[in-house]
């Protein structure tokens, strides 16, 4: 582990980190901290993976099974469920364009965007990852951050992240460059986990979405 990456300051106002939210949490033999940040109402893990780390967090086999899912039958027919649903709610603000799904995964989200008519554009952490939601669906699908394909700015319509900005090293920056691939009248739509649940009041550490050392940093408003 790198130690020094958060150094017990906040990454985006650089405060400094003192209030434990959990302290002590072993998983995988490696005890992780979670700290709160009063000012940008933030948590954030420490120490977080390092590159390899995360490269062995996400392969093919551990984040997900070898062939892209992560969950029981049911659970993955409830999800693409919630994808069609999805799908119509970005309908009433954009009818179809070009929409980029930041953390893809297997590809499922934009192939029931492009059955609806949309143009598809899609990034993924895990190379495997992306492999899969090519040879599967035939997506255009890159791998690794977003802001290193330097896109066109104004190219897009719709910009999907969900479930993703917990897991990223620098979500704020993420963000800045969607705002700057949107089309005017575009939309971005976002969803995290929320640590004010009160599944995580009652779970704490067990709660599932806490998803150490997965999630590196856990939302409240």
């Amino acid at each position: 582990m790198n130690q020094n990456i958060l150094s017990l300051h906040c990454l985006f106002c650089k405060k400094e980190l003192n209030t434990f939210v959990l302290k002590n949490i072993i998983i995988n033999k490696t005890s992780y901290d979670l700290y709160d940040c009063s000012k940008c109402k933030i948590s954030m893990l420490h120490p977080f993976p390092s590159e390899e780390e995360l490269t062995n967090l996400y392969s093919c086999g551990n984040y997900r099974t070898n062939t892209g899912k992560r969950f029981g039958l049911t659970i993955e027919f409830l999800i693409y469920l919630g994808r069609l649903s999805k799908r119509r709610r970005i309908s009433k603000y954009v009818k179809t364009g070009t929409i980029l799904d930041i953390g893809c995964g297997r590809g499922l989200f934009l192939n029931v965007m492009r059955r609806g008519g949309w143009h598809t554009i899609g990034t993924e952490f895990n190379e495997e990852t992306a492999s899969y939601a090519i040879k599967t669906y035939g997506l255009k699908v890159l791998s690794g951050d977003i802001a290193q394909h330097k896109l066109l700015p104004e190219s897009l319509d719709a910009v999907n992240i969900s479930q993703v900005l917990e897991h990223l090293k620098n979500p704020h920056e993420v963000i800045k460059e969607s705002h700057r691939l949107l089309r005017s009248g575009g939309i971005i739509v976002i969803s995290v986990p929320d640590l004010r649940s009160p599944q995580f009041t009652l779970g704490k550490e067990k709660w599932f979405l806490l998803d150490l050392s997965y999630h590196l940093f856990h939302f409240n408003e």
